[in-house]
């Protein structure tokens, strides 16, 4: 049986939406993984600033993910 091309497209977009959002959903897990891990004092993080201090444990791009921590012991 043969789909339509409307059809097909709407179907490939719908996967495609559902990848994407899986694929976000694991980074927010992530996040929240690697932020309970520095607070429970497992890993360090690397901070930045001088007056005001940042902690950066994470550097995501378009294509990439970075962790900057160090294992603490």
């Amino acid at each position: 049986m043969l789909l339509d091309p409307k059809i097909k497209e709407r179907v490939n977009g719908v996967v495609l939406f559902k990848v994407i959002l899986i694929i976000l959903m694991i980074s927010m897990l992530l996040i929240v993984m690697l932020k309970a891990s520095v607070e429970a004092r497992l890993y360090t993080c690397y901070v930045v600033g001088k007056e005001e201090e940042y902690n950066i444990s994470l550097l995501q791009f378009s294509d990439d993910t970075l962790i900057v921590c160090e294992k603490v012991g």
